[in-house]
């Protein structure tokens, strides 16, 4: 399905399909609060407050190994937010 944009003179200036708008948007876990970081598969509220507090406590996460210290969190939870999160620099 396609939602086309229209300007004042009437003319299509862009289609946007309905797919490309529900994309997700990965999680920043440096910048994520609990609720968007409990999105990520196996990731529930301890967890969540596991990384703001190590966050907290260390500043922010410089690589995905660091990530790794967590307490809960291990590489292959990490493999399988391929797509969905990101450390922001």
């Amino acid at each position: 399905m396609f939602f086309p944009s229209y300007s004042l003179s009437g003319q299509t200036t862009a289609e946007v399909s309905l797919e490309e708008l529900a994309e997700p948007v990965p999680v920043d876990l440096n910048t994520a609060d609990l609720e968007q970081l409990i999105l990520l598969d196996g990731i529930g509220e301890a967890k969540a407050q596991a990384i703001l507090d190590y966050r907290e406590e260390n500043g922010p996460f410089e690589s995905w190994e660091e990530v790794d210290q967590v307490k809960g969190i291990s590489m292959n939870m990490i493999e399988v937010w391929e797509d969905k999160a990101v450390i922001s620099r």
